[in-house]
C-alpha cells in the first residue's frame, strides 16, 4: 500500500512492474555487474527500480537526490544513472564520472 495514495500493489502486478522496468533497463544497457546509481527519493518507484536492478544481476547504488552537484564527484560510479526528477523516472547511460 502507498503511503501518499493508498494504492494497493499485488505481489503478481510488482512482480509485473519490476519485469517491465529490467527490460527497459536492459535495452538501455543494463547488464550483470554494472553499477547503476540510483538518485531517487525514497517511495515505491525507488523500490521497484531497485528490484529490476537486481533481477538483471546489477548492483543498485542509492544516493540521495539531495546532493549538491560537488558531492555526486566524490562517488566513482562510470555505468548507468538513474535520477527522478519532476516525477518522471529519465535514465541514461554515463561515459564518464556521474554527473546530475
Amino acid at each position: 500500500i502507498e503511503a501518499e495514495t493508498g494504492a494497493a500493489t499485488s505481489y503478481d502486478e510488482l512482480a509485473g512492474q519490476v519485469e517491465t522496468l529490467a527490460g527497459r533497463l536492459a535495452a538501455l544497457g543494463v547488464r550483470r555487474g554494472d553499477r547503476v546509481a540510483l538518485v531517487m527519493p525514497d517511495g515505491p518507484a525507488f523500490v521497484r527500480h531497485l528490484l529490476a536492478i537486481n533481477l538483471l544481476g546489477a548492483m543498485a547504488a542509492p544516493l540521495n537526490p539531495a546532493y549538491k552537484r560537488d558531492e555526486f564527484a566524490f562517488y566513482p560510479l562510470q555505468q548507468h544513472c538513474v535520477r527522478r526528477n519532476d516525477d518522471r523516472a529519465k535514465r541514461h547511460q554515463e561515459r564518464g564520472p556521474l554527473r546530475p
